[in-house]
C-alpha cells in the first residue's frame, strides 16, 4: 500500500547506511538522486514511492472493480517473466476455458464511500477507499433526489441519505487515490432519469445518453465473401422459417428431408453467429452533457464490440434477485382473471388496485354524498 511505500521511503531517508542495499542496487555515485523536470525537484525516494504505488495497482491479481452487481473480468497477469505483463486481449479468450481465468467484481460496501454516518458501525470494509472503478446500477434508487427526501432529517440516529455524506465522499475520493498526480479512482453510475438523482451527486460528472445505435455487423473488409453469403443465407433462412413452421404443423419434423435441411441451416447459422460474436460491432450514438444539464450537448460515438462486451460480461437482469427475495409466487398466468368483454366493468377496474381508479372511486363517492344532501 501507499503507507508501506511511504514508510519504506522514510526509512531510507532516515538511515542512509541502508540506501546502497535497499534501493535495488542503485548506483548513487554514477546516477543522480534528484530529477529536475523544469517545474520541480523530485527526490529519488519520492519517485520510488510513486513508482511502488503504481506497481502495486498494476500488478494486483484481483479485479479493480467494485459494484452492486456482478461483472466478469478476464484480465490476466503474467508474472513468470521479469517485469509482469498485463494481458487484456479479450479476442484471444476461449469460452470453453472462461471460468479458469475469470474474476468477478468485488461486492461494493456503500460505507466505503460514506464520510459521515455509516450503516454498520465499525465496519471493517468501510474504513478504506481502494483504487479502482466503482459501478453502481440504479443510483437514483439508492440516493434519491431532494423531492423524495423531503421528509428525511439529517439529525437522527439512523443512517440516511442526508447524514451519510455520500456525495462529499465522492468529491473527496481522489485525495485517497492519487499516484503521481493522477487519480486512480473512477465512478460509473446508471439510472433511467438523471433528475432521479439529486443535483449534489449528479453534477459531479457527465450525463451520457445512448440516443441511437446501428445494426450489429462484423468488422470485416468489403471484399470479404461473408457479405455475399450473408445476403444469400438471410434470404434462404427467411423462406425456410416460414415453410418450416407450416410443415411441422401439418406433418412433423422427423422426416429425412427436414432432418437434412435443418442440419445444413443449423451449421450455417452457427457459423454466422460465431462470426458476429468474434467480429461483431455496434456503433452507439452518445449525447454527452455536463451533470448540471445546462450546457451544450456533445455528440460522440462508442463502438460496442460483442466479443468484449457481451462475452458473459454481465447480466441485463443483474438485480433479478430483488424479486426472488419476496414470497414465492404460486400464481400461474392462467390463474389471473381476464376481462369478460371488450369494455371493462367497474368491478374489473377495481381489481387493478390502481391509484387512478381509486381516485375516481373516491370522487364518485363524494359526488354521491353531495347529491344525497
Amino acid at each position: 500500500s501507499r503507507y508501506t511505500c511511504r514508510e519504506y521511503s522514510e526509512m531510507l531517508e532516515r538511515y542512509p547506511r541502508f540506501k546502497d542495499t535497499a534501493v535495488f542496487g542503485y548506483d548513487f555515485d554514477k546516477y543522480p538522486v534528484t530529477y529536475n523536470d523544469g517545474l520541480k525537484i523530485t527526490k529519488l525516494h519520492a519517485a520510488l514511492e510513486e513508482y511502488a504505488c503504481a506497481y502495486y495497482v498494476f500488478t494486483l491479481k484481483t479485479t479493480l472493480l467494485f459494484a452492486n452487481f456482478s461483472i466478469r473480468t478476464d484480465s490476466i497477469l503474467r508474472d513468470t517473466g521479469n517485469f509482469p505483463l498485463r494481458n487484456n486481449d479479450f479476442f484471444d479468450r476461449d469460452p470453453e476455458l472462461q471460468e479458469m481465468y475469470s474474476k468477478y467484481a468485488h461486492i461494493i460496501d456503500m460505507d466505503m464511500i460514506r464520510l459521515g454516518k455509516k450503516m454498520v458501525e465499525d465496519n471493517e470494509y468501510g474504513r478504506t477507499l481502494h483504487p479502482g472503478v466503482y459501478v453502481i446500477s440504479e443510483i437514483d434508487k439508492e440516493r434519491k433526489n431532494m423531492l423524495e427526501l423531503k421528509e428525511t432529517r439529517s439529525n437522527v440516529a439512523e443512517t440516511n441519505q442526508k447524514n451519510d455524506l455520500f456525495n462529499p465522499g465522492i468529491m473527496m475520493s481522489r485525495h485517497a487515490n492519487v499516484v503521481d498526480y493522477i487519480p486512480v479512482i473512477y465512478f460509473l453510475f446508471d439510472l433511467q432519469r438523471p433528475e432521479g438523482w439529486g443535483a449534489g451527486g449528479r453534477e459531479l460528472g457527465e450525463v451520457i445518453y445512448i440516443s441511437d445505435k446501428s445494426e450489429l455487423a462484423p468488422t470485416l473488409p468489403f471484399f470479404s465473401p461473408y457479405w455475399l453469403f450473408e445476403g444469400i443465407f438471410k434470404g434462404l433462412k427467411a423462406k425456410w422459417d416460414s415453410f418450416y413452421t407450416s410443415y411441422i404443423h401439418n406433418r412433423s419434423d422427423e422426416t429425412a428431408f427436414v432432418y437434412v435441411v435443418k442440419n445444413i441451416i443449423a451449421a450455417i447459422s452457427h457459423h454466422y453467429d460465431k462470426i458476429n460474436g468474434l467480429f461483431g460491432m455496434q456503433t452507439l450514438k452518445l449525447e454527452i452533457q455536463s451533470g448540471r444539464m445546462d450546457g451544450d450537448v456533445k455528440i460522440d460515438k462508442w463502438r460496442l464490440l460483442t466479443k468484449k462486451d457481451r462475452s458473459n460480461r454481465y447480466r441485463t437482469d443483474c438485480l433479478k434477485s430483488v424479486y426472488e427475495s419476496y414470497v414465492p409466487n404460486r400464481m400461474h398466468i392462467d390463474d389471473y382473471l381476464m376481462y369478460a368483454g371488450i369494455l371493462a366493468t367497474p368491478e374489473e377496474l377495481a381489481l387493478q388496485h390502481s391509484f387512478f381508479q381509486e381516485d375516481i372511486r373516491k370522487m364518485k363517492g363524494e359526488r354521491r354524498k353531495e347529491n344525497e344532501k
